[in-house]
């Protein structure tokens, strides 16, 4: 029976997670800031500051808040189908040590 190469079941090492859990922290925190940046976008739409936008009709603030919302959601989807689409790290097999197969 040939001989399996070694699995590696070793836990990631604390470098890869903490780099993923910083990846983690700077994911959630764009996205906050883009749901913040919607909100302020939206109140402005909605309250009319500048003279040529008039304020009053809070559909403006629906539609703002419905944009940001769908990219928000393309965006989170793109990031979980590359999560899922990431080569997994397989460990290389050790070169064999047998002498009578040379090649």
């Amino acid at each position: 029976m040939p001989e399996q190469p070694p699995q590696n079941t070793e836990p990631p090492t604390p470098d890869a997670a903490e780099r993923s859990r910083e990846a983690k922290w700077m994911t959630r925190g764009i996205a906050g800031a883009l749901i913040v940046w919607g909100t302020l976008l939206g109140i402005g739409a909605t309250m009319g500051i500048a003279e040529q936008t008039p304020g009053g009709d809070p559909r403006k603030l629906l539609v703002v808040a419905g944009t940001t919302g769908l990219f928000l959601m393309l965006w989170g989807g793109v990031l979980l189908a590359a999560k899922r689409r990431k080569p997994r790290r397989r460990a290389v097999p050790a070169p064999s040590t047998d002498e009578s197969n040379p090649g």
